[in-house]
Parts: C-alpha cells; structure tokens; sequence
C-alpha cells in the first residue's frame, strides 16, 4: 500500500506523544498540588488543636479568621501579594493592654503554568505561599509610624544603597536595628535611652516592631507559634511602658481592631 499524501509518516504518531506527555504532565502537577494541600491542611488542623488548647488555657478568645486584620496596617509584611488572610485569630490581654495574636498569609505569583483556580484568583505551579506570626497590642495613645528591622544583609544593602534608617547615636541599637520613620522629629523623642537600651538587648532580637497610631505589632516569619505569643505581646507592652509610661485600666470605649485611626 501506498502511504496517504496527506500525511507524513511518523508525524502525527509524534504530535500525538508529545501532546500524550504534556497532559500526562499537568495531570501529575495538579495531584502534586492536590497531595501537597492534602497534607498542608492535615497539618494547619493540628496547629489549629493545638492553638485552641493554648488558648483555653490561657484565658484568650478564639476569633478564627478577621479579615479586617488584613488591611489594618500599611508597613511591612502587608500590603504584598495575592489571597492574604488573618488567620488563627486569637484576642486576649498582656499587662493591661488589649492584644491579639494571628497568622497572616499572602501568595506570591509565579510564571509557572495555570493549575487552577481559587474565586477569581489563577493559581500557577510556582505560586508561593508566605506566612507570618503577627502580634499587636493597642495603645492609650497614638504613635508616630517607625519601623524597626533587624540589621542583615539586606538591609545592609538596602542602605548602602540610600535606604532610609534613622540612627540615634547608640552604637549597640544602631547595629542592631534599621529605623524607618514617617516623621523623624517625633520618632527621635520618641527613642528615649531606656527604650534604645531595652532594644539593644538579645530578648528583642530576629523579629520586626512596628509602632503605627493607636497599636504597635511585632512579626516574624511562619505560623503562629503559640509559646511565642506572650513573650512577644511583653515585648510590646514594655516598649509602649517606655513610650507612653505604664497602662492604665483596659478603656472599653478604645475603638475596635480593624478601625484604623488614619
């Protein structure tokens, strides 16, 4: 027999392999993702146990999920990234002063193929899901927004390269520690020597603070940590203690979380 002029031997047996092996290939990507998903909520169901008991035992509230959280704050880690979440909410209070503790998520888009959807939200193979343990307590009174950074490299880089930081003339905190700041005059009053020489201590080391209005919040990267939770809400009640002089009783009439003052 003669072969069919319109085709080319081995020609389309080829297109139809190759065409075979790339499904095969998506088919494997989403199981991939659809195990991966499997174990990651077997796991945040056993954090989630474990966070509910600390908190039974601790006296906090149980609030699951805040989206206003998401959106209370405009320094860092928010503002970045697709599908952010407060998560892991819990309420209590630390040394008379209002706190709450939570996860924030947020996914970073990757260039790798679509493997769904999630709402109106494309999900590609090297999308990238970042975490953060955040802790905030609200203040009598409002504060100018500073953010301290522990010095790395790049923050190192960052400010060889003109980034801004604010020094205070403490050689320990000026090493230790970069200062962003929407108003330097205040934020410079507002670093007494016996706040810069608490921050200058090993205990305040590896996590970001963050005075903004009316509440100052700690971070650090990954989930809730229940047994991080205090230690870090004491943190921020002694440096509100050296901004603001010591609590008073908790002011039911304080606005609710997620109102922001500015």
């Amino acid at each position: 027999m003669f072969p069919d002029p319109g085709v080319v031997p081995g020609v389309d047996a080829g297109m139809d392999s190759g065409f075979g092996g790339v499904f095969a290939l998506g088919i494997v990507a989403v199981l991939a993702v659809a195990v991966v998903g499997f174990f990651r909520a077997q796991q945040r169901n056993e954090a989630t146990h474990r966070l509910h008991g600390w908190a039974t035992s601790h006296g906090w509230r149980v609030v699951g999920e805040d989206e206003s959280l998401v959106r209370r704050w405009p320094g860092r880690p928010f503002g970045k990234g697709d599908r952010r979440r407060a998560t892991d909410v819990l309420r209590g209070q630390v040394e008379g002063y209002p706190a709450t503790s939570f996860t924030y998520t947020w996914v970073t888009r990757g260039s790798g193929h679509s493997v769904g959807t999630v709402g109106d939200h494309h999900m590609s193979s090297s999308d990238t899901t970042e975490e953060a343990h955040v802790v905030a307590i609200e203040l009598p009174a409002a504060l100018p927004h500073v953010e301290l950074t522990p010095e790395g490299m790049w923050t190192a880089v960052a400010k060889a390269f003109g980034g801004e930081d604010l020094e205070v003339g403490s050689p320990a905190f000026d090493a230790a520690w970069r200062v962003r700041t929407s108003d330097v005059t205040a934020a410079r009053a507002l670093l007494v020597p016996p706040l810069v020489d608490r921050l200058s201590e090993p205990e305040f080391a590896r996590r970001s603070y963050v005075l903004d209005g009316r509440t100052a919040y700690t971070w650090t990267k990954g989930r809730t940590d229940p047994g991080d939770i205090l230690p870090a809400a004491r943190r921020l009640a002694t440096i509100a203690d050296l901004t603001l002089g010591p609590s008073g009783p908790v002011d039911d009439e304080r606005p609710d979380w997620g109102t922001p003052d500015h």
